[in-house]
């Protein structure tokens, strides 16, 4: 958009972020609240959140947002953080992890709070 925002180091951190597009490997869906630790850059390392089904995290989800939310696509959650994360980038891939174990992942679509 080549827009340059200025504003304080805080306006960086987030608490919360949507991640569309998940797949998981233990379970088809998320049926509910599901503490994980999650990477997200490059040096990864773990973030400790809960995840949240869409239904419990809708109010994140615009209405474009909410569309193919479950389907071959994969699912979308919410990302609730134990501490404010910066530098979340919508695009990036987020790995949702228990212990060392993949359990899934998905593409980062928006951030709040």
């Amino acid at each position: 958009t080549k827009e340059v925002v200025v504003g304080p180091e805080e306006s960086l951190y987030h608490q919360a972020m949507v991640v569309k597009g998940c797949h998981f490997i233990p379970f088809d869906r998320l049926e509910a609240p599901f503490r994980c630790t999650l990477r997200m850059f490059q040096w990864g390392y773990d973030l400790p959140a809960i995840l949240y089904p869409v239904e419990e995290g809708i109010e994140l989800l615009t209405n474009e947002e909410r569309k193919g939310s479950i389907g071959e696509e994969g699912v979308t959650v919410k990302v609730v953080f134990d501490t404010p994360v910066r530098g979340i980038a919508i695009g990036q891939s987020s790995v949702f992890y228990q212990g060392n174990e993949v359990i899934g992942g998905g593409i980062i679509c928006s951030k709040g709070e």
